[in-house]
């Protein structure tokens, strides 16, 4: 059977549509609450990958400033 083209582009733009709403699967965030378990949202975890990152930049500056440091006072 072939369908009309105006029927065919309106069902793909309505299939679109709900892939992006998320509303053709059931969503992580969904799931979470029915299975009554935390659920960290996509901001939250973003925020926690980048302050890790700072504090292990962070570690490591600290990490190579002490080995400059005693570098400097073996040789002097």
């Amino acid at each position: 059977m072939v369908l009309p083209t105006t029927r065919f582009v309106s069902i793909t733009q309505s299939i679109l549509a709900k892939a992006f709403k998320g509303d053709l699967v059931p969503t992580e965030a969904g799931l979470a609450r029915r299975e009554g378990r935390e659920y960290e949202s996509a901001s939250v975890l973003l925020e926690r990958i980048k302050q890790q990152r700072e504090q292990e930049a962070s570690s490591n500056s600290e990490r190579r400033g002490t080995k400059k440091v005693r570098l400097a006072t073996a040789k002097g």
